[in-house]
């Protein structure tokens, strides 16, 4: 659908119903839809996915375009490049849709808001689309039976989910320092994080992340230190590094590995840490220097038994002995 100036024209959907009532899939994008009666909801009884996309919807014209027995059925929602401002709001309107799994908020400008009562988003949606939001921080509730939550390309610092059912979380193109615990996603087995400000990945975490299938952290400014860097090889050694390793692996710091692939950086423990390795072998040779020189003294204190048969004195040979 291209012209899609629907209010007031309710009346003409109802020569339409017998097919409308079938109707499995319907795109209205790029129309300026700013207003999307309620009839037509409850005409597309059958309707299992809806693309709203780079139209004119705002935060009021949601509640009545998903009113009650509205998409009944509705599977996938796309409102992305929209004017929508409120996530609570957004929460609020699509409350209704109780078979709702797949859900795409992205490019809008979206912001807390102040509920009037908690936002309780439909318990079936899995997949959520929040990328290109304007967000600086996560915003709360998210639904908590998610499988699939896209956040790149927004402004997050700082990032702290939990959530049990979370089988891949991505956080491309943000500005994260660092990367974020995932204790709390034991299900996880997808996190992109390139493109953000990561220098260095804590071996702990790094340990954690090495049990991923999927694990991207690309085009970041990496502090080639020997665990930095070894934290980084030992996810590739797994193969959880499918997306831009080696060439979108590059050192920033220190000097000496500025525009090095982070894969050519040395990390063995005679490059990175010689006295860790020398240490042990000069204690070793000092023992066996203390072994040899008690050795000796003791050989040339005693004399042999058979020396005593040779026209020894018997008491030189007593002395010997005694010594």
């Amino acid at each position: 659908v291209t012209a899609a100036v629907l209010a007031g024209r309710e009346q003409d959907l109802s020569p339409l119903s017998r097919w409308l009532g079938a109707l499995q899939e319907l795109s209205v994008t790029a129309s300026r839809l700013a207003v999307l009666p309620c009839a037509v909801g409850q005409a597309l009884r059958a309707l299992r996915s809806l693309d709203l996309a780079r139209n004119s919807l705002g935060d009021d014209s949601l509640a009545p375009a998903f009113c009650q027995g509205a998409f009944t059925q509705l599977r996938v929602l796309s409102l992305r490049h929209n004017n929508l401002t409120s996530y609570s709001g957004v929460c609020g309107s699509v409350r209704l849709l109780g078979e709702l799994q797949h859900l795409d908020l992205s490019h809008n400008a979206l912001t807390a808001g102040t509920p009037s009562s908690p936002c309780q988003w439909p318990a079936t949606l899995r997949i959520f689309n929040l990328s290109s939001a304007g967000l600086d921080h996560v915003l709360a509730p998210l639904p908590p039976a998610l499988e699939v939550l896209d956040l790149s390309s927004n402004r997050l610092h700082a990032v702290d989910i939990s959530l049990r059912s979370l089988q891949a979380l991505f956080l491309s193109r943000n500005a994260l320092p660092a990367a974020p615990s995932i204790r709390g996603c034991p299900a996880l087995h997808t996190l992109h994080l390139d493109n953000n400000l990561i220098a260095e990945l804590p071996r702990d975490e790094a340990l954690l992340l090495e049990h991923l299938q999927d694990v991207a952290v690309a085009g970041n400014p990496f502090n080639c230190t020997c665990g930095g860097a070894g934290a980084v090889q030992a996810l590739a050694a797994v193969g959880c590094l499918r997306q831009g390793w080696p060439q979108g692996y590059v050192c920033h710091a220190p000097a000496r590995y500025q525009g090095v692939l982070l894969r050519d950086v040395p990390t063995s423990v005679l490059q990175c840490n010689p006295a860790a390795v020398l240490a042990p072998v000069c204690t070793g040779l000092a023992l066996l220097c203390v072994a040899m020189a008690g050795g000796l003294l003791g050989a040339r204190g005693a004399r042999p038994r058979w020396l005593c048969g040779l026209g020894q004195r018997e008491d030189a040979c007593s002395g010997a002995e005694h010594l």
